[in-house]
């Protein structure tokens, strides 16, 4: 079943406002994809999207998929809207990223909830369509910023390591790097140094452990992580593979989960 996201703003826009509203709301949908599909991709790679719907003054608007690109397909762009939709719902109450976000996608959205009032009424309406009918909305106003630039600040910092699959290295703004976190399957940024930077081609796509100094959110979540080593992980045997280990021990978890959540790795 086809999916579209009815996005309406409401309140008076200036024309460079709506342009940079349209902008935004691209932008998170690729963001957004990404993290649905755990990948990296290059803006040329992304997938197409259409507006069904554009009506001018506020900016009211309709917006599906048209072509699946990158490695995508249907099944995941159908679900894309509906992330948007339980994300800002999620971002109304509370000050953790949502599910399937990333920091990326955090910050795209917070510059679309920056220039909202505190009340539905100068707020932005967002609207899941299936099959010609409205299944979820939600009103997003500017409670939604406030919990997102706590959500993207990182005051904690401590000495860890993270494990998942290392991706696309930037040198545009430092020597940066994407790893989609094991646990949380989320995107991490990760600083780099000329060392690392040098030998990143061995790694990339493969399951890394990185440890160095994390940087998270006031819930616990990690943003960014300054890398001091990377290991790579694809020769190890993980202990979720060995046998042997009392299931009472674990607290009925996995051994990997069980040292997630001790501390061992995230």
């Amino acid at each position: 079943m086809a999916s579209e996201l009815q996005v309406t703003v409401r309140g008076s826009l200036s024309a460079r406002q709506v342009v940079d509203h349209l902008t935004g709301l691209v932008r998170l949908l690729a963001f957004a994809e990404d993290a649905e599909l755990r990948r990296d991709r290059a803006p040329g790679d992304r997938s197409l999207w259409r507006f069904t719907h554009l009506a001018a003054g506020s900016v009211s608007s309709k917006v599906a998929a048209l072509e699946p690109r990158g490695g995508s397909d249907w099944s995941a762009l159908d679900r894309v809207p509906l992330r948007l939709v339980d994300g800002f719902e999620h971002m109304e109450t509370s000050h953790g990223l949502p599910e399937r976000w990333d920091e990326r996608t955090a910050r795209t959205a917070l510059k679309l909830a920056q220039p909202l009032g505190p009340t539905a009424e100068r707020g932005m309406h967002l609207a899941l369509i299936q099959g010609g009918d409205v299944t979820r909305k939600v009103e997003v106003t500017y409670r939604a910023a406030v919990n997102l630039k706590q959500a993207t600040s990182a005051p904690r910092r401590s000495i860890g390591s993270l494990v998942g699959v290392l991706q696309t290295v930037s040198t545009r703004r430092g020597r940066t790097a994407g790893l989609w976190t094991q646990r949380d399957n989320r995107r991490v940024t990760v600083t780099l140094t000329d060392e690392q930077l040098a030998d990143i081609s061995s790694w990339l796509n493969h399951r890394v452990r990185v440890f160095g100094e994390l940087h998270r959110n006031t819930d616990g979540q990690p943003l960014s992580v300054r890398a001091k080593r990377i290991t790579p992980l694809e020769s190890e045997r993980r202990l979720a593979d060995s046998g042997g280990i009392a299931a009472g021990f674990l607290e009925g978890r996995s051994p990997d989960e069980y040292l997630e959540a001790a501390g061992g790795w995230s």
